[in-house]
């Protein structure tokens, strides 16, 4: 007979909605400024409105630098195996943060009218350590039954460590 063994789930691929986040507060400064530079370029080639040329450079700039800054929110990758969940981030430089399954406590998915309208959704993953930075934040993401898989996978990554939490909630 053979051992009732559970068999590691292969990983799950988590990746933001670009549609969606286009209709995010980082992408809308980035996209007006991108059509006043390009209004202004018009203005400046027909001879209407003579702009000197530092203020073009400038506006152009402060576009791209918007536009960098919206590019950087939004590519990430998450991956989440048996053991580990670890997210990607980053377009010219690659930051990749580790977390142990079994360290994860608590779940939280939100939706508002936008990522309702969308089929998106933000979620939070919350872990054991104190440290605010361990908060795990994904935004615009596909809405799916993830926040779930993930449950039914840190609790296999607890049983498999044998990992045994006592909560003490009293107030002092």
């Amino acid at each position: 007979m053979k051992p009732n063994r559970l068999v590691p789930p292969r990983a799950l691929v988590i990746k933001p909605s670009l549609f969606r986040s286009m209709i995010s507060p980082l992408f809308l400064p980035s996209l007006f400024m991108e059509i006043f530079f390009l209004m202004a370029v018009e203005l400046w080639a027909r001879g209407i409105y003579p702009m000197p040329p530092t203020f073009l450079l400038s506006l152009a700039f402060f576009s791209l630098l918007s536009l960098f800054a919206w590019l950087q929110k939004v590519s990430f990758s998450c991956y989440v195996t048996a053991q580990q969940i670890w997210v990607e981030r980053g377009i010219l430089w690659k930051r990749t943060q580790f977390f142990e399954l079994y360290r994860i406590r608590d779940y939280a998915e939100s939706r508002g009218i936008v990522d309702r309208l969308f089929g998106t959704m933000q979620l939070r993953l919350y872990t054991m350590d104190t440290n605010p930075f361990d908060l795990l934040e994904l935004h615009n993401i596909p809405h799916s039954a993830i926040a779930m898989l993930i449950r039914e996978r840190v609790q296999h990554s607890k049983r498999t460590n044998n990992m045994f939490f006592i909560e003490n909630d009293v107030m002092r």
